[in-house]
């Protein structure tokens, strides 16, 4: 929302969007098997109970939930994903849980759901 605000309220908004959203790193889209990319697939929980669903969408994932907006993240490692324009990168260090980074940064760890 305020993406959009600025972008049109201002002479330079776009460009001040661009520089405030656009991480400084640089990241390269590889190709999964399809079966890589399943293993991730799934319901993470936080200790507060929102849930984040991760599903596959072509040679990447889709995350969506009930604190976040839908975004396609794409692989950069085996189990790394990255959100394009931006300094967001998802990690599945293990198949129990995901890690969420943005600027480098570690700001969230999230288990799998437990059915």
């Amino acid at each position: 929302m305020y993406d959009r605000i600025i972008r049109e309220a201002l002479p330079l908004g776009r460009e001040i969007s661009d520089i405030m959203n656009k991480g400084n790193s640089h990241h390269e889209r590889i190709v999964l098997p399809d079966s890589t990319i399943q293993r991730y697939v799934g319901l993470y929980e936080q200790s507060n109970g929102k849930v984040m669903n991760v599903v596959k969408e072509g040679n990447a994932i889709k995350v969506s939930g009930d604190w976040l907006p839908t975004a396609v993240l794409f692989p950069e490692t085996n189990n790394t994903f990255f959100l394009p324009d931006y300094d967001v990168q998802l990690e599945f260090p293990d198949s129990s849980s995901l890690i969420i980074y943005e600027n480098g940064k570690q700001v969230m760890k999230i288990n799998r759901k437990q059915n």
